[in-house]
């Protein structure tokens, strides 16, 4: 028993002298980092003579520049009465080597008839229309349709002023006019140029079948892309 208790120990002994060699200091050195050195006697507190402040420059976010967008320049060319001199326009487009959108556009415009009747007959009306241009009324035509079938009119003006001259002159050869506003819904049609400013020279010098086209800015909404 003695001899056991003796073992014991001993082993006790060496795990402590194991510990104390092997464990108790680390084989490699922490490493600390270089502090810098600090000269004390030569700082300067603020308001010292020779004592320089120096700024911190406040961090800002870098400034991109944006694109601005190149405005796009468009023209309208017009209005054509009839759609093949829009179309003969639009010829005149292609040799400067512009493309162009063809637009229509209704109008709808109130004009004033002055009219006779209507007779009983096709046959009566048309004794009055070749009593009318014996007097030198020549501007007559036969209605055809509606309620005024067989009736003559005797002039359709845009203007209701000018259906006065016309009333009294029939009324001097004992004729009872009449009067009714007609709707009247015409195509205008357009010719829309995506171009660049340099080109609207040459498309004003463009000469035209037919009389009042302008040629003026517009939106590029209706203009082909080029």
């Amino acid at each position: 028993m003695l001899k056991w208790l003796l073992g014991a120990l001993l082993l006790a002994n060496l795990g402590v002298w194991m510990w104390s060699t092997w464990y108790a200091q680390s084989p490699v050195p922490a490493e600390i980092a270089p502090q810098p050195e600090i000269h004390a006697d030569r700082m300067l507190a603020p308001g010292e003579p020779g004592a320089r402040l120096v700024p911190r420059v406040p961090h800002r976010p870098v400034q991109t520049r944006s694109l601005t967008a190149v405005k796009r320049v468009c023209y309208a060319v017009g209005p054509f009465p009839r759609l093949n001199q829009a179309t003969g326009g639009g010829a005149r487009l292609k040799k400067l080597g512009l493309r162009y959108t063809l637009r229509s556009q209704p109008q709808t415009q109130r004009r004033f008839q002055v009219y006779l009747g209507p007779y009983r007959s096709k046959r009566e009306a048309e004794a009055v229309q070749r009593r009318l241009r014996q007097l030198g009324i020549r501007d007559n035509a036969l209605i055809h349709d509606g309620l005024l079938r067989n009736a003559v009119s005797v002039g359709v003006f845009t203007e209701a002023h000018n259906i006065k001259d016309a009333r009294a002159l029939l009324r001097r050869h004992n004729y009872r006019p009449h009067t009714r506003v007609v709707m009247q819904i015409t195509n205008r049609y357009w010719l829309d140029v995506a171009a660049e400013q340099g080109s609207l020279d040459s498309v004003r010098a463009l000469k035209w079948s037919t009389d009042g086209i302008a040629v003026k800015q517009s939106s590029c909404a209706n203009a082909t892309a080029q």
